[in-house]
């Protein structure tokens, strides 16, 4: 929290405060890739799942809630190869009906972006995959969007794209953080 000044009229005192920085809460979803090393092509979903949404869980306090989103950041430990990664975060509200499965083209219609309550895609800078066993991350920071989630849930929905070539390690470990403030 960061120190700023209130002033209470009725008094004309000056006290500090704490104001929000916004920071929030930190929502984590971690995915473990299958275990093959199959080569990435540009557009293909990484889902790192045979065949499931992502879901970042309790965005909102309540059901139909909003949350600002103030970053997101992608870690991984990745290395092994010296790639670049360039993902895409697909957010929507409802998950998708049929998932994708990993390492397909990624392929949304106008129906199913209704269907699913697109709410925003953000382009995350590259990774750059070390050809050592060192981490890499990415990440956006000072977004500070609002989103709501659907009437019935607390959770929005993630699918992530690859704007570039690459081929990951078996069992790689990605770790997406979403820096939230819960509305």
């Amino acid at each position: 929290m960061a120190l700023g000044w209130f002033v209470d009229k009725v008094r004309e005192i000056v006290k500090p405060v704490e104001l929000a920085t916004g920071e929030g809460d930190v929502i984590e979803v971690e995915v473990t890739r299958p275990d093959n090393a199959t080569a990435y092509s540009v557009n293909d979903i990484v889902n790192g799942k045979e065949s499931s949404f992502l879901e970042i869980p309790n965005v909102a306090r309540k059901p139909g809630g909003s949350f600002i989103l103030h970053a997101i950041e992608l870690g991984t430990d990745e290395g092994g190869g010296a790639q670049v990664w360039q993902p895409v975060i697909w957010l929507f509200r409802n998950p998708r009906p049929t998932p994708l499965v990993d390492n397909v083209a990624y392929a949304l219609t106008y129906a199913q972006r209704r269907a699913m309550g697109k709410l925003d895609w953000l382009v995350l800078p590259a990774l750059a995959l070390p050809a050592s066993t060192l981490a890499d991350e990415s990440q956006i920071a000072d977004l500070a969007r609002v989103y709501k989630c659907a009437p019935d849930k607390t959770s929005a929905f993630f699918e992530v794209q690859t704007l570039t070539v690459f081929t990951p390690s078996a069992l790689s470990q990605w770790l997406y953080s979403f820096h939230v403030t819960r509305l």
